[in-house]
């Protein structure tokens, strides 16, 4: 399951569609999953150094929290342990609850030990860029393989369909 956290205000979702699923740095996104990602540099974070990031370090809960508080212009800053508590740590600062229904903008997590992401205890969190008309999610994250964060460099970022 993933759940989800967001602000109140809804994004355009279940719109469009991608040639193909992946995963990429920044510089390497492909043209039609472009139209759909935003930059978290835009939002204030340096790509590659800790100015912007409140949370800095090379892990995904670092960047999945820096980004969601900066494109969020929130006041309440939450430091969190695991990618897996992620959300329903920051639906309790700004309080709300988690839904497992994504959205753009939205901060979410998946538990640990699952197929897709691996045998970790820790989970994930990702920031959701977008959800396509088919349900899939582009997201904005760190720490996947080698692509960004802690096999990579610190305060980095993917996107992953």
């Amino acid at each position: 399951d993933t759940s989800t956290t967001t602000n109140t205000s809804d994004s355009a979702d279940g719109t469009g569609s991608v040639s193909e699923s992946g995963v990429w740095r920044p510089s390497d996104v492909p043209s039609d999953v472009k139209q759909y990602i935003h930059d978290p540099a835009s939002a204030g974070l340096s790509y590659g150094s800790s100015n912007g990031w409140f949370n800095p370090g090379d892990q995904c809960v670092h960047f999945a929290s820096s980004y969601f508080y900066a494109i969020w212009g929130l006041k309440d800053k939450v430091m969190v342990d695991t990618g897996a508590n992620e959300t329903a740590d920051w639906a309790k600062a700004l309080g709300g609850s988690p839904s497992s229904t994504p959205k753009a903008g939205a901060i979410a997590s998946v538990p640990g030990n699952t197929p897709s992401e691996g045998p970790s205890s820790a989970g994930h969190t990702f920031v959701v860029e977008h959800v396509l008309a088919n349900g899939d999610l582009i997201i904005a994250e760190q720490n996947y393989n080698v692509y960004s964060g802690s096999r990579y460099k610190a305060e980095t970022w993917d996107y992953r369909v």
